[in-house]
């Protein structure tokens, strides 16, 4: 079981080795493990230390670049693992958000390049174009029901995540023989 010192210290790990890797490297693999400690923070409702926001500054415009870039290729195979990473980015904004006041316009440097650049933006038309299609065939299922919808801890907002799944067996009890996944959450046209 991860403690919330885990968590953070996993967070604080992640973003040094980002600060620390050449500017010439590809980011993908050391953002991802960002956003996926930041993930972890936020279900366990964890607050930035002052280390750890000033790492997010130092290192938010690699952490744009690669969000930009899984945003214009989002791949279905992957959706789960990116919705998780944008659930990791959304806690990232949130607390900046909250906290802003609070500390000063440090924070704000990181905020404004995230929210301002396009890799936000680009990641969520990526997840729109992808849950626009709301009858998936069993062919499209390529991940668990349990992948898609909203894990524990994760809040509403969160949109991107399915809040609930019909699945055929549901149907055909109602008397319904479409031999699709019905997504709640999902958006109404493809």
């Amino acid at each position: 079981m991860t403690t919330s010192k885990d968590s953070k210290d996993q967070v604080l790990r992640s973003l040094q080795d980002l600060k620390d890797a050449p500017t010439t490297a590809d980011h993908t693999e050391l953002v991802e493990e960002v956003l996926e400690a930041a993930y972890d923070s936020g279900v366990a409702k964890l607050p930035f230390n002052d280390k750890i926001i000033a790492l997010i500054n130092e290192t938010a415009d690699k952490i744009e670049s690669v969000v930009f870039s899984i945003g214009l290729q989002f791949d279905i195979h992957h959706a789960p693992h990116n919705l998780l990473l944008r659930s990791g980015l959304q806690f990232i904004l949130d607390y900046f958000e909250s906290s802003q006041g609070k500390n000063g316009c440090v924070e704000i440097k990181a905020l404004k390049l995230l929210e301002e650049k396009d890799g936000i933006k680009t990641l969520d038309e990526g997840i729109h174009n992808w849950k626009g299609c709301n009858g998936f065939t069993e062919e499209d299922i390529v991940h668990s029901d349990e992948d898609l919808c909203r894990p524990k801890g994760v809040p509403k907002s969160h949109w991107w995540w399915f809040d609930d799944i019909v699945k055929q067996e549901d149907r055909a009890a109602v008397g319904d023989t479409d031999d699709t996944h019905t997504y709640k959450g999902a958006l109404s046209t493809c």
